[in-house]
């Protein structure tokens, strides 16, 4: 029971901490049809969806999960710790592979 507690109360700082570790980068929710998200408004509708469907497909076909996302701003954050905070919230990937 106490480590429960522990880890909760560790979950509820993080998520109060997380955005300034980043540099207040904010890592978005995943979109509906999670393999591309475009933030940054750059690509074509006719990219965005020929990007979610071969995702879908590679998923399916393989298990490999390959996103796209652009953002406007990293802010202060390095680009490996926002991508790294992405892969987790999102779920993207397996742990069982490698």
């Amino acid at each position: 029971m106490r480590r429960a507690v522990i880890g909760t109360l560790f979950l509820l700082v993080w998520s109060l901490v997380a955005p300034y570790a980043l540099g207040a980068a904010v890592i978005p929710d995943p979109p509906r049809d999670f393999y591309c998200l475009d933030q940054a408004n750059i690509l074509a509708g006719s990219t965005e969806k020929a990007i979610i469907n071969s995702g879908r497909e590679l998923a399916k076909s393989t298990g490999a999960q390959i996103v796209v996302v652009t953002i406007n701003s990293l802010g202060d954050a390095a680009l490996e710790e926002y991508a790294n905070e992405l892969f987790r919230k999102w779920g993207i990937g397996d742990k069982e592979k490698k």
